[in-house]
């Protein structure tokens, strides 16, 4: 990272000034996030006809809602292939 450097200023630019507890804070926040992520991706593997797709996780979380929803209304969801056409990924296996 550089530092001390002024872009033609003729002042230099304030330090960062962060707490301890913020640095602290961030990380926790940080490791968190990793540890979602990878049981994320280990429900993935176990669960793919609730959780598969691609890499878009907020899509597979949407896409998870939905088909809940349907479930839940009695609707008995078919998977579409591929499995990622535009506009829709299953059907309630009596639309064409």
């Amino acid at each position: 990272m550089k530092s001390g450097g002024n872009c033609g200023n003729s002042s230099s630019p304030p330090d960062m000034k962060i707490k301890s507890q913020d640095w602290k804070k961030a990380e926790k926040a940080i490791l968190t996030y990793g540890q979602a992520r990878f049981r994320f991706r280990k429900a993935e593997k176990e669960l793919p006809a609730l959780l598969g797709g691609n890499d878009n996780k907020v899509g597979i979380a949407g896409e998870y809602w939905a088909k809940r929803h349907y479930h839940s209304k009695g609707y008995r969801l078919t998977q579409v292939f591929p499995a990622n056409n535009p506009g829709y990924d299953f059907t309630d296996g009596k639309s064409p």
